[in-house]
């Protein structure tokens, strides 16, 4: 049995993904995970298939969008880095949002 997840992740500066040349540009992106049931097991886990970013944003208005082949390891390395940047110089913080929706 499989299972597709979509997740708007948010980041609020520029980010890099390991497979683009270019830098993408601050905004809300549509995250979309396969996963397929492991039957062998006495319980539910899945395993991921593939994930996909769509780009570019969801508040960017275009008539053509991609899908990009990315890893879960380069989503939460890019958030934690936009994370990072947005902390201000008073320490606070203004982390990355995550909303999901199944």
């Amino acid at each position: 049995m499989n299972k597709t997840t979509e997740t708007e992740i948010r980041f609020d500066h520029s980010f890099l993904i390991q497979s683009l040349v270019m830098p993408l540009a601050a905004g809300t992106y549509r995250l979309t995970v396969d996963e397929e049931r492991i039957e062998e097991l006495s319980f539910a886990a899945y395993r991921i298939l593939a994930a996909h970013l769509e780009i570019p944003s969801i508040e960017t208005p275009s008539l053509k969008r991609q899908h990009l082949q990315v890893t879960r390891a380069e989503i939460d390395a890019a958030l934690l880095k936009d994370q990072q940047a947005a902390r201000s110089p008073a320490g606070e913080d203004h982390p990355s949002r995550e909303r999901s929706s199944s």
